[in-house]
């Protein structure tokens, strides 16, 4: 039986890695990029319209991250691309429904009803915020 072992260490490692880029990919690859494509500069004030738009890239960015991820895990074949993958798919869904979740709660982050939420201003914003958190379940 050929068994291989993985330490500690590089677990450790490959889960940081794995967090790290997810953060980056719902910072940068979401919000800066809604900017971006916006032609908004760092100073620049935002209509409410493009505010909702830069707040849903980056859950949307953790979402599709997650899911390519999960897609590559049916890939891959080497152990230690599996578990970086299956962290990163791990971290990316988690992210994307947690704002659901947190954002449902509390009312504030990326999908909340604070001045830079996806539901600043919306009518009836408490009928939102109290189907929320039951939304990834449904």
């Amino acid at each position: 039986m050929n068994t291989r072992t993985v330490d500690w260490l590089t677990v450790a490692a490959i889960a940081a890695l794995a967090y790290v880029i997810d953060t980056a990919v719902h910072e940068h690859l979401g919000h800066a990029a809604a900017c971006v494509a916006l032609d908004s500069a760092v100073n620049t004030r935002l209509d409410p319209m493009d505010i909702r738009m830069v707040a849903l890239a980056g859950p949307v960015a953790s979402l599709l991250t997650g899911l390519a991820c999960a897609r590559l895990l049916r890939i891959a074949r080497a152990p230690l691309t599996r578990l970086f993958a299956w962290m990163l798919a791990s971290i990316g869904l988690m992210t994307a429904f947690g704002y659901m979740l947190f954002s449902g709660v509390f009312g504030i982050g990326d999908l909340g009803v604070g001045d830079e939420g996806l539901l600043h201003g919306v009518a009836m914003p408490w009928l939102w915020i109290s189907y929320m958190p039951v939304m990834p379940i449904t």
